[in-house]
Formats: structure tokens, C-alpha cells, sequence
């Protein structure tokens, strides 16, 4: 019996955790800079924050589908 309700606690807080972490905001006021890496063009990875901090991809790029 005791073996079941550890299971269940843990099951219980590992199902709380995934979906406090789905739920994190971000604050447009103090973020440095939002960088999604989705343009695939120009070398360039633009800032989607309000601070304009574009960044310069070095190096070889590989795409990968998801």
C-alpha cells in the first residue's frame, strides 16, 4: 500500500511540474531579447523583443524538421 501511494505522489507532482512549466510568461518589460532562430535566411538572428538586439550566426547552419 505504501509503495502505491508513493507512486501516486510521485505521479501527482511530476504532472504538476510539466504544467507549471507550460504556463511560464515572459515579461515584454524586462526580457533582453527574444531570439526564435525560425528565419533560416541571412545569417542574421533577429530580436522579436522591443530591444532590436540582432544577433550574427557564425559557423554552418543544418535546418531540421520537426
Amino acid at each position: 500500500m505504501a509503495r502505491f501511494t508513493i507512486s501516486i505522489i510521485s505521479l501527482i507532482s511530476f504532472v504538476l511540474i510539466l504544467v507549471e512549466q507550460n504556463s511560464a510568461k515572459i515579461d515584454p518589460e524586462t526580457v533582453l531579447g527574444i531570439w526564435l532562430l525560425d528565419e533560416n535566411k541571412g545569417g542574421v538572428a533577429r530580436d522579436s523583443s522591443k530591444n532590436s538586439r540582432d544577433g550574427k550566426v557564425t559557423g554552418s547552419l543544418k535546418v531540421v524538421k520537426a
